[in-house]
């Protein structure tokens, strides 16, 4: 679509890769959206108020839940209800609290790998926390995923 002078042609930059803290992060607690139905992720990370990250998070309490209920939610539920959600998707992930678990979009579970951060064990939970400020949330996605990983090479590729 045309938006230069006259009519040219230009390229709209959807994200600031130079300058990270320029764009807006979001992340959101009980997200709805809604295609043949309404469902609800427990949380959505909006980059620009394009949602890039989906999450699930499930209960520590019961013995009987883990991050695979998450998961399942997300891979088997949400992937087919709205599909649209997932279009500009970099990972998805679930957590019980205990362990946190990410993987790609229609990645099969067993493909779902645990997230670690090095020599930072509570960098995580005090990142992805809803009103924490942007240079936090920066941090978070430049410690993201390890290079080579389908994730990190989506964050490339959208360069």
């Amino acid at each position: 679509m045309p938006f230069g002078e006259n009519n040219r042609h230009v390229p709209v930059r959807l994200v600031d890769f130079d300058t990270l803290t320029n764009n807006s992060y979001v992340v959101t607690n009980q997200y709805r959206i809604h295609h043949r139905e309404t469902k609800i992720p427990d949380i959505v990370l909006l980059l620009n108020g394009i949602p890039v990250v989906v999450g699930e998070a499930k209960t520590p309490i019961r013995p009987s839940v883990s991050w695979l209920d998450g998961a399942h939610e997300i891979h088997d539920i949400y992937e087919n209800s709205v599909p649209q959600l997932f279009v500009p998707n970099i990972l998805s992930f679930a957590t019980e609290g205990k362990e946190l678990y990410y993987g790609a979009i229609r990645s099969p579970l067993e493909y779902w790998a645990p997230w670690r951060l090095e020599n930072d064990e509570d960098a995580l939970s005090q990142t992805a926390r809803p009103g924490r400020n942007r240079q936090r949330t920066v941090r978070f996605i430049e410690s993201g995923p390890p290079v080579g990983h389908p994730a990190k090479l989506l964050l490339v590729h959208f360069r």
